[in-house]
């Protein structure tokens, strides 16, 4: 916590440094003002143009993951040079 909050969110809107600040100011006992977070970071979201798509960071990746998933489960499942290489070798050793 020694870290300024400045420093964290150099390069960032200010709005994330609005809310580090809101957080580090709540005391043990005092319940986040949801609304007010949420406000703020929908506000930025529409001031920087974005498009509510449902598309997020853990779709894609669940996504590129299965497809990986996939290829792979596939190419294990057809003979390829791991096969004949093998019968290249059980011939060389049979000689």
């Amino acid at each position: 916590m020694s870290t300024p909050v400045e420093v964290l969110c150099k390069g960032f809107p200010a709005e994330f440094a609005m809310y580090l600040n809101y957080c580090r100011g709540l005391r043990f006992e005092e319940a986040p003002d949801y609304m007010y977070l949420r406000q703020l970071f929908r506000i930025l979201f529409r001031t920087l143009n974005h498009q509510y798509d449902y598309v997020f960071d853990w779709t894609l990746l669940k996504q590129k993951a299965a497809q990986q998933a996939s290829s792979s489960s596939t190419a294990a499942a057809t003979p390829g040079t791991g096969a004949k290489r093998h019968e290249r070798e059980a011939k060389t050793r049979g000689r």
